[in-house]
């Protein structure tokens, strides 16, 4: 004899007979989101490569694939995240975070989907446009690395991470740029340098008549600590700062922290004592190292945590970045005539100035002496150097 539960069982089938625990469980199960675990795809015979390379290149991926859809990169150039515009799906601005000219560039991308499941592309390499010497010169606890004759790399702190930089992007003039500007009144000029320009020269860095200095220009690409920075603005010797007009030989363009958010840091290696003679000086070292660099190392992760935060917020980048400090590493790129640059590496590299931006003085006489070596021995001989 069939019973009534057995027989319901038996016409509607089993899910038909099931408690109400059950059916409500099942349904929660159908209705589940998918979780997405699948990373994207890159085939490697069809590596990303680089097209109009110059300071920015076009960064090409011609297959990457996701199961749901790519949603955003990060591309990497020489170890350090750079930015990028998107030109199609497949094709990326890319805007090295440092010059690219004086090394080999290895490239790499990481491609990220909603779920954020991220996949490396492979490697691949842009070759140096540049030739590169590599010459390393110590100096108490910096170290001002040669990538090329006209790039150092100051390292700070003995960290490859902690470091700025100074490149000579462009110039304008050579060694016989001076001589020709000053015998211009006399309706001549010369092609080759000799030993007549060699005495010109010096007796217009002696006898300071430096308008045909100014027809020398350097632009430089800078990276350094804002306390550094705020040192250097205040040059203004041969560097005309007082008019609008576009023929002023001076130009300061810096990264914005309204665009860009802050992530390099300066930590001194070496916590120097004030001087006890000079107000604006310092000499020799503290005596509890640990403990300067225990409320260093304080102070920097609850101003960068809090700005973190901050940001995480939803913060605007140009309010967020009003309380961190003075040792955040900023960018500029900077072209000044040559009395200008003298002017400040005579000053700067003065042994009573701050030790840091002594360091950046001394690298900037070597790329002065590589792009104007006539002129910049010259000039150093004469007043003193």
């Amino acid at each position: 004899m069939v019973g009534e539960q057995t027989f319901t069982k038996l016409l509607l089938g089993e899910a038909a007979y099931q408690t109400p625990e059950t059916t409500s469980k099942q349904i929660e199960e159908t209705n589940s989101p998918t979780i997405d675990t699948l990373a994207p795809v890159w085939d490697e015979e069809q590596p990303p490569y680089a097209s109009e390379i110059g300071s920015l290149f076009n960064l090409n991926m011609p297959a990457v694939t996701d199961n749901v859809g790519i949603v955003s990169y990060e591309v990497y150039v020489n170890g350090a995240l750079s930015t990028y515009a998107t030109i199609s799906d497949s094709t990326l601005l890319v805007t090295p975070k440092y010059d690219m000219t004086c090394a080999d560039q290895l490239i790499y991308v990481i491609a990220f989907d909603e779920a954020g499941n991220s996949s490396q592309s492979p490697t691949f390499t842009i070759p140096q446009t540049d030739p590169c010497t590599s010459t390393v010169s110590t100096s108490q606890s910096s170290r001002s690395s040669q990538i090329s004759s006209t790039s150092f790399a100051v390292t700070f702190g003995g960290s490859s991470a902690d470091y700025g930089i100074n490149v000579v992007v462009d110039s304008l003039g050579n060694d016989l740029t001076v001589v020709n500007s000053a015998r211009v009144s006399f309706g001549k000029r010369k092609k080759k340098f000799d030993k007549s320009d060699e005495r010109l020269v010096r007796y217009l860095a002696k006898y300071k008549h430096y308008s045909p200095f100014r027809h020398l220009q350097v632009q430089f690409h800078i990276k350094a600590p804002e306390f550094v920075m705020r040192q250097w603005y205040k040059h203004v010797v041969g560097i005309e700062t007082t008019s609008n007009h576009p023929t002023k030989d001076h130009a300061w363009n810096e990264i914005s922290g309204r665009y860009v958010p802050v992530e390099d840091y300066y930590t001194p290696e070496i916590f120097r004592k004030q001087s006890e003679d000079n107000k604006q000086a310092t000499e020799g070292a503290v005596e509890d190292q640990d403990v300067a660099r225990h409320h260093w190392d304080t102070a920097m992760f609850h101003a960068t945590q809090q700005y973190e935060k901050l940001l995480q917020m939803g913060v605007g980048k140009e309010q967020a970045r009003a309380i961190l400090p003075l040792n955040q590493y900023t960018e500029v790129y900077w072209t000044a005539s040559f009395q200008g640059i003298m002017n400040f590496i005579e000053l700067r590299e003065e042994k009573t100035s701050q030790w840091e931006i002594q360091e950046y003085a001394k690298v900037m006489k070597k790329l002065m002496l590589d792009v104007f070596p006539e002129t910049t021995e010259i000039w150093a001989e004469t007043h003193g150097w």
